[in-house]
């Protein structure tokens, strides 16, 4: 899940500018990052087994985006899980599994808004 308070001790030098200003260099993109925010837009789709690749046509719009500014795109991904963080990930399945229940009781009572909220929490996007 990344370094907990990494992204507010950066932004004094942070810098916006377009994709362009990078074109002819390599750049890494954190692929996981980038699945879990595609797929909350399907997540209930993903969670309930319907068909959908909405979230694949996003990914390779921004693939191709990299490209088209000339970009040498890296697409990162996880490695195998770390032994320290068993518990940690043995919580967070918990917690997905627990939004997963929470979606269909909510989703049984028409209350559509809520229930897309707890599909997208209990996503979990893995390897295999």
């Amino acid at each position: 899940m990344g370094i907990s308070g990494l992204l507010p001790c950066l932004k004094s030098i942070e810098e916006v500018t377009h994709i362009s200003a990078f074109r002819g260099q390599r750049v890494g993109v954190d692929t996981y990052c980038w699945l879990h925010k595609l797929c909350r837009g399907s997540a209930e789709a993903l969670a309930t087994g319907a068909p959908t690749t909405a979230y694949l046509q996003n990914l390779v719009t921004r693939v191709e985006t990299f490209r088209r500014n000339g970009l040498d795109l890296v697409m990162v991904f996880d490695g195998a899980d770390l032994p320290l963080k068993g518990g940690t990930n043995a919580q967070r399945r918990a917690k997905r599994r627990g939004a997963r229940e929470r979606a269909g009781v909510l989703s049984a009572q028409g209350r559509a808004q809520e229930a897309r909220t707890e599909y997208a929490a209990s996503l979990d996007i893995t390897p295999a």
